[in-house]
């Protein structure tokens, strides 16, 4: 890596261009110089092959794990769908008509469905 700031030109005066003045200021001169940027060599390492067998294998073991996750997934959620029964349904409805009431009347009506069962 390079310097992030680089100089481009050298200052130089004179000291023969100097008066007694003091009001004026010596000359000035500006000299370029040419730097050029350092080039560091980088290694680059070549693939073997377009696919090379590891690769492969890596690849087939992945989707075999993909396929495995999506089936349990899948089956996970047919089997839930399968659950609903009457109970279920009854305690989804309870639910949702409970929600319509403000926080103490919930707990009221929870307290009072708890002591009939």
């Amino acid at each position: 890596m390079t310097d992030v700031y680089e100089c481009k030109a050298i200052l130089t005066t004179d000291s023969a261009d100097v008066t007694e003045d003091a009001d004026e200021l010596p000359a000035v001169q500006l000299t370029p110089t040419p730097q050029e940027p350092k080039k560091i060599p980088v290694p680059v390492q070549k693939r073997r092959m377009i696919n090379p067998p590891e690769l492969a294998e890596t690849s087939a073991h992945m989707k075999t794990a993909l396929y495995t996750l999506n089936d349990a997934l899948t089956a996970k959620n047919r089997v839930e769908k399968v659950a609903d029964d009457d109970c279920d349904l009854y305690g989804k409805l309870l639910a949702k008509t409970l929600r319509q009431f403000n926080e103490i009347d919930r707990l009221e009506i929870r307290h009072e469905i708890d002591g009939l069962i």
